[in-house]
Formats: structure tokens, C-alpha cells, sequence
């Protein structure tokens, strides 16, 4: 089959959670013997096995203008939308990947619908939902809201959002097939008008080591992600704090860059913490070996939980918090345990039960390392994509 994934940020040099989701795809997809493109916004070297296409990011001028009636042309379709389409008509369906205010999803639609070309879209995010893309009223308190009115934001970026809304619920009505990273996300879809009979729930898939590494019984907490509020850091910087009262010799690794990083390094600057910023993949599986335990202490619902299941890959127990899809990701009591969100003090407890008592440490991950094989491979997650494909092509 010829298949086109499109992703707005897409570079294989250097790969968000999302991105590395396209690019494990497209890898699998030619592994087994399709043709495939990746169009993106990214500015990247050429891969050496699929072609990457890439064009300007789009400018909206009706969103710009906070409209979602007018239909107003922007340069952009003027001197893009025939390349565009150009590209598309070598390729048999058509995968997006996200969709943002900017984005070439809203205008790719477009030119797959008058191709007639199948069009499959998977998000990666909540911006088809929320001006924030996390699902938050605030920092601290997930928003209930079933259709998004935009009332956290100010006046002009209100009418910005809206527009970029009407576009989402359009290319998701004209999507033949949905494909959301878990469960949650997928009853975000639903409530957003989409069919429950073209959403269809495909897990992420990660690499699992050919053997994991063997389990630390030490005092070693592994935190891997972005530092920002939203993500539950400050929750781990409170809780490592009050665990380090009652273990002193507990250590914290910190993996991941954002703007908590300055005010997180302050305030665990009396404790056993260490702040690595990024790291290469081989650096990360290092971290991975030495921990004890993972955390993920994420307030707002997570899409996924990239994290977790990196770590249960790795035969390492995780303690994360009762958001979004963590608690479909990790067997509570089986694999690791979910705690309440925003709660530093059950955060806590939760890690010092498992660092003192390695037996348990030991049986979670083992666990958790049977799940990732059977449900989070990325071999599974290529194979019941390419399932997707087919149902949509027939």
C-alpha cells in the first residue's frame, strides 16, 4: 500500500513523543514492504529508506481573524495547495498525525477529501479539544467541559481558538477512520461527534529490550519527561522532599527540560536530586537500568503514557498518578501503583513502599515487562495500524 504520513513537527534527528510514534510507524510500514512519505512542517534531513516532503507551515487567515464562517484564502493555499495535492496523488491513504491552529492537517484534509484518497487520523494531543492541548482549566484542575467554549482564554485568542476548532471537528468528520493512543482519548472523540464505529483504540508502541536489564534494589527514582507544572513536577519536588525526611539515602534523576526547570532545581537543591536535561536514547536506557522506581505524577490526563511503558519495557516498576490513560497503561497493585493526583504525600508513600521492599519492586516489574510485550510492542502497534489501513481500503 502507498501511504503518506503527514505530521506538522517531524524530525527523525530528534523526535518528541509523538514524532517518535510516526517514526516507528513509517519504519514498520516499510520494514514490511510499503511505499511511504512523511510531509511535514520540520525543517530535517532526508531519511535513507522513505522520502520526507516538506512544506511552510500554513497560515489561517480566517483564524487569525477569529472567524469560522468566512472562508478566507491565504497565500499559503495559493502557492502550496498544488504541491500538496501533487504529492498526494502518489499515495493510496493518507495518515494525519495531530492537528494545531497552524497546522497542515486542516488544508491536507481538504486536498485528500477532492483526491478521494482514505484518510486516517490519529491524535496525539487534546488541541481538537482544548486551546491548551492539556484538558486543564488551570495548572492544577482538570476542565469537564464536553465542547470546549475557550472561556480560559482572553477575548482575541477566544475567536483564534474557535476557528481552529471548527477546522478540527471538520477533519474529523471527514476522517474514515479515528485512531486514538488509549481509551480516554478515545471517549474524547466520541464526545466530539465522531461515530463510535470510525474510533478505533490503538495503543502506542515502544522497543522492547531483547532482555531487560536486571532490577536495582537500590534507593534510585527516575522521573523522565517534561518539567512543567501540568506534568505533575512540583507534586514530585514535594513529595521527594518529605520521602528524602524518611530515606535520606533516596536519590532523584531528573530527565527532560521545560520551564520548571529553574524553579524545581531551587527547590530541591537540599536534597539527593539531579537534573540531566535531554539525553540521547542510549543515555535514557541507562537511567531506565538504574532506577529503582518510575514515577509519572502527571495532573493533567496523560493521551498515553510514554513513560510508563518505556519503563515497564524495562522490567521497572512505576508509580503513577490516577490521570487520563495511566491508569488503562499500569495494573494497579499488578504493575506498579496509582496514586491520586496533585497528592505528594501518597506519591510518597507509594515510592517508599517499593523501594523498601524489593521483592515487590521486583514483581511489578516483571509484570509490567509482560504487559509491554503483549499489549505496547512496536511491532504490535505497526501491525494493528496496518490492520486499520486495510479495514479503511476495503
Amino acid at each position: 500500500m502507498r501511504i503518506l504520513q503527514i505530521a506538522t513537527n517531524y524530525d527523525p534527528k530528534r523526535l518528541g513523543g509523538a514524532e517518535r510514534m510516526v517514526d516507528h510507524l513509517t519504519r514498520h510500514l516499510v520494514k514490511n514492504g510499503h511505499d511511504v512519505g512523511v510531509l511535514t512542517c520540520e525543517e530535517a534531513g532526508d531519511a535513507a529508506d522513505y522520502k520526507i516532503y516538506r512544506v511552510p507551515k500554513p497560515i489561517d487567515i480566517a483564524e487569525r481573524l477569529g472567524t469560522s464562517i468566512l472562508s478566507i484564502p491565504s497565500m499559503w493555499n495559493v502557492a502550496w495547495q498544488p504541491r500538496l495535492e501533487k504529492i498526494m496523488t502518489g499515495y493510496d491513504l493518507i495518515h494525519f498525525h495531530n492537528t494545531h491552529s497552524y497546522a497542515i492537517t486542516h488544508y491536507g484534509v481538504r486536498a485528500a477529501k477532492r483526491l478521494e484518497k482514505k484518510i486516517v487520523w490519529t491524535p496525539h494531543d487534546y488541541w481538537f479539544a482544548c486551546p491548551r492541548q492539556t484538558l486543564m482549566r488551570n495548572e492544577r484542575e482538570e476542565c469537564n467541559q464536553a465542547i470546549c467554549d475557550a472561556g480560559c482564554l482572553g477575548k482575541g485568542m477566544r475567536g483564534r481558538w474557535l476557528a481552529s476548532r471548527h477546522r478540527a471537528a471538520n477533519a474529523l468528520k471527514d476522517a474514515d477512520m479515528v485512531l486514538p493512543p488509549s481509551e480516554y482519548v478515545a471517549g474524547k472523540i466520541r464526545a466530539f461527534g465522531v461515530p463510535a464505529e470510525r474510533v478505533r483504540t490503538i495503543y502506542n508502541g515502544v522497543e522492547i529490550p531483547k532482555s531487560p536489564p536486571v532490577f536495582n534494589h537500590g534507593k534510585s527514582i527516575l522521573y523522565v519527561g517534561r518539567l512543567d507544572v501540568w506534568k505533575g513536577t512540583r507534586v514530585l519536588a514535594d513529595a521527594f522532599i518529605a520521602l528524602s525526611k524518611i530515606e535520606p539515602d533516596a536519590e532523584l534523576a531528573v530527565v527532560g527540560e521545560g520551564p520548571e526547570r529553574e524553579f524545581l532545581e531551587a527547590k530541591v537543591s537540599q536534597s539527593r536530586a539531579r537534573f540531566h536535561g535531554r539525553v540521547s536514547q542510549d543515555a535514557l536506557d541507562g537511567f531506565y537500568a538504574a532506577a529503582s522506581v518510575v514515577v509519572v505524577p502527571s495532573i493533567w490526563p496523560e493521551p498515553f503514557g510514554l513513560a510508563a511503558v518505556e519503563a515497564m519495557a524495562r522490567a521497572r516498576p512505576v508509580v503513577a498518578a490516577r490521570s487520563g490513560a495511566l491508569p488503562e497503561i499500569i495494573e494497579d497493585g499488578r504493575s506498579g501503583v496509582i496514586v491520586t493526583p496533585n497528592d505528594p504525600k501518597a506519591l510518597a508513600e507509594a515510592v517508599l513502599k517499593i523501594l523498601n521492599d524489593g521483592k515487590m519492586g521486583k514483581s511489578f516489574g516483571e509484570r509490567g515487562r509482560v504487559l509491554a510485550e503483549s499489549k505496547f510492542s512496536i511491532e504490535g502497534y505497526g501491525k494493528n495500524v496496518e490492520a486499520a489501513y486495510e479495514s479503511v481500503a476495503r
